[in-house]
């Protein structure tokens, strides 16, 4: 499916910004609903660019045809899970990507997520970081959304090629929309429920599930995880996993499921506990999803967390390993601990990235022209 000129009448309005910003995937990747929603940010600000949006990579090749004339740049959200499939490596498709649109006088900019880290197996991280390392090599730019994640492209970029010069980064944060401060929910004890610890975003391997059930083994009161969101794809099996370690560990486990937009903040202010507990993340739209429902995480303790703690000293509580039934015990006695207080720094807003963006996606297609 292809959204050039999504809305017909400021594109029309601005014919000659020669900018298209594009993703690839599914609507509720994380990665895809931040491209939608950095695109309608843009165009609150006047951006007359258009958007190209593929649901499959495979799809993705011959919509490069639909881009408009004038074209100078196209503005791509990589995530290298996101395309390959069985056809196709996502090295291989996103070169083929930067090819076509360079015999077309047009240049490839990137926004890299997801950057590989080196605490798999060795064969993954040399496969992801050759992907990163290639794609970074004939970008006319390349954004990140974090310090730490400048830091693993050049370390990837590195991996692949020691005598490689590292690229050119530049970090622009991830937005938080946060807005007024939310009515907070009666506390489990006046309810007469059970507590619930939250974790939001997909299921999949790493993303911390396993250690908060493991932590939480046999903790009074007894909590519920309630896992926010649906598992991704070809890792259906671990709700199956999950349920059955809570059990083992008497532990209730509950999931939602696919959450529609319009329904993520409400259940992310109605569980007691916000936990943001994957070890390996180098930027996270999850924690963000919770800063902005006014909700203050505990997040376990890294790279990224810390760059976010430092910027926004507020909006997260930091833990090691084996500090997390401690702090959820605390959390429960304490309700107002786990929202942000007044006053906290939460930006930049989705307005404040977007004219970020649109400055530098300006620049840089001046400069590749």
């Amino acid at each position: 499916m292809t959204l050039t000129g999504e809305r017909p009448a400021t594109a029309a309005r601005f014919r000659g910004e020669g900018v298209v910003m594009a993703w690839c995937g599914p609507d509720d990747h994380g990665v895809t609903l931040f491209g939608r929603r950095l695109f309608d940010a843009a165009l609150a600000l006047g951006f007359g660019g258009s958007a190209l949006v593929a649901a499959s990579p495979a799809a993705l090749p011959s919509l490069l045809d639909t881009v408009p004339l004038g074209t100078r740049l196209v503005h791509l959200q990589v995530n290298d899970w996101l395309f390959a499939d069985s056809s196709s490596t996502a090295r291989d498709r996103l070169l083929d990507v930067a090819s076509r649109l360079r015999r077309r006088g047009v240049a490839l900019s990137v926004t890299f997520h997801d950057l590989p880290h080196t605490e798999v197996s060795a064969s993954l991280y040399r496969r992801r970081a050759a992907t990163y390392a290639a794609v970074a090599a004939v970008a006319a730019g390349v954004v990140v959304s974090s310090r730490h994640e400048a830091e693993l492209l050049t370390r990837a970029v590195s991996a692949a090629d020691p005598t490689a010069t590292p690229p050119t980064v530049t970090v622009i944060p991830l937005p938080v929309a946060a807005g007024p401060a939310p009515a907070r929910p009666a506390p489990p004890a006046l309810r007469g429920d059970t507590p619930t610890v939250g974790v939001f975003g997909f299921l999949y391997p790493g993303k911390g599930h396993v250690e908060v059930i493991e932590e939480l083994a046999g903790i009074q009161p007894a909590v519920r995880l309630l896992a926010i969101g649906r598992a991704s794809t070809g890792h259906e099996h671990l709700l199956g996993d999950l349920g059955e370690l809570a059990r083992v560990h008497g532990i209730d486990f509950a999931t939602t499921g696919y959450v529609p937009d319009e329904d993520v903040d409400v259940l992310l202010r109605s569980v007691d506990v916000p936990v943001a507990p994957a070890a390996q993340v180098s930027a996270s739209g999850s924690i963000n999803s919770w800063i902005t429902a006014g909700r203050r995480p505990l997040a376990l303790a890294g790279d990224y967390t810390r760059e976010i703690a430092a910027r926004r000293p507020d909006c997260l509580r930091l833990y090691a390993p084996g500090e997390l039934r401690e702090l959820v015990l605390a959390a429960l006695a304490d309700p107002e601990s786990t929202w942000l207080p007044r006053g906290a720094v939460t930006g930049p807003g989705p307005a404040v990235v977007a004219r970020r963006y649109v400055d530098w996606l300006r620049a840089t297609a001046a400069a590749a022209c």
